[in-house]
């Protein structure tokens, strides 16, 4: 191993999670992997951390600190992180989250080992009400196509592994991602990043050796409900549907485009009916939501998507019982 160059930058923004950020930047300046940099993006958060993060600075001099002019969410924040990273993989890591100690230095070996553009590791949900739950497990390593990972992505097929939409358990190639960026100030910045980072991928690459924990606290933006959510999934699904329509050799399917926006659509419906709004508010929602994925998918393209009989079941689930059909 080269250890004069950075193997691995490390961009976590910050925006008001001080209680958690000990934890945080102590998982990842403790990594096995030494050859790092942390850089820690401060977005206009609140309270005392600055002073918290120069503490930091002062004892690892591969902490680096920046600030962004104004708050511009995570997405704009982890931007700014790019401009600045050196490493020959990147890896986006939020500031409430934590990742086993081996976690970096697996996946560095991993991409090298297999000439990869993208390492996946597992991802670990800790809830702070005492739940716990794997969103993606990897008991075995696996190697594939950056075609069959956009199709993963997507849930277009069931490959038997799952490859998460989250930015944070994956390191990527920095070359393929120098010119992909993420929305600013918007929910679901990830699906765009992915899509756009996978798509240009050779090969993609999961391992069984560490895993990234995602601190989920109930309560925070993406329990909550609000029409940005369904505003935001229009501007990410709209941007991605320009991107493939502006690259006329794209190996991108409609029916990948269609898969994908209806995983999210079904993840957003999911949102609306764990939110605490009454069935009113809750049929609004539905209602925007299917005005969003009809301005997205024609009906045409979408019953071609389907098949016809899986429309029609779809369609008429009452006509099932235990299984088999009653017509």
């Amino acid at each position: 191993m080269d250890i004069s160059k950075v193997a691995v930058s490390v961009i976590i923004p910050v925006f008001n999670t001080e209680q958690y950020f000990d934890r945080t930047i102590g998982a990842v300046a403790n990594q096995t992997l030494k050859n790092i940099e942390i850089l820690v993006v401060n977005d206009c958060s609140l309270g005392n951390i600055e002073s918290m993060i120069n503490e930091y600075i002062n004892l690892d001099s591969r902490i680096k600190y920046y600030k962004t002019p104004k708050n511009v969410g995570v997405g704009g924040a982890r931007n700014l992180g790019l401009q600045h990273a050196t490493g020959e993989y990147v890896m986006f890591c939020d500031s409430d989250d934590w990742l086993d100690l081996c976690t970096l230095e697996a996946m560095y070996h991993a991409g090298n080992r297999e000439n990869a553009d993208i390492v996946n590791c597992s991802f670990y949900r800790d809830y702070n009400n005492g739940e716990k739950k794997w969103d993606c497990y990897y008991s075995t390593d696996y190697v594939v196509n950056g075609q069959t990972a956009l199709k993963m992505l997507a849930h277009q097929y069931d490959y038997g592994v799952e490859l998460c939409v989250s930015t944070t358990n994956k390191i990527y190639r920095h070359q393929l991602i120098q010119n992909i960026s993420f929305m600013e100030n918007v929910c679901y910045e990830e699906a765009l990043f992915n899509f756009c980072a996978i798509q240009k991928s050779a090969i993609v690459a999961f391992i069984k050796t560490g895993k990234y924990t995602y601190y989920k606290r109930l309560g925070s933006n993406l329990q909550s409900m609000t029409m940005k959510h369904i505003d935001d999934y229009n501007k990410v699904f709209s941007r991605i549907k320009v991107l493939i329509d502006m690259d006329g050799k794209s190996k991108v399917s409609k029916h990948t485009f269609i898969a994908y926006a209806e995983y999210f659509m079904n993840i957003i419906i999911e949102q609306i009916y764990e939110s605490q709004e009454g069935e009113e508010v809750r049929k609004r929602y539905i209602m925007s939501l299917l005005k969003v994925f009809d301005s997205l998918v024609s009906l045409e393209d979408y019953i071609d998507f389907l098949g016809i009989e899986r429309f029609r079941w779809n369609l008429q689930p009452i006509m099932m019982h235990n299984g088999e059909r009653l017509l």
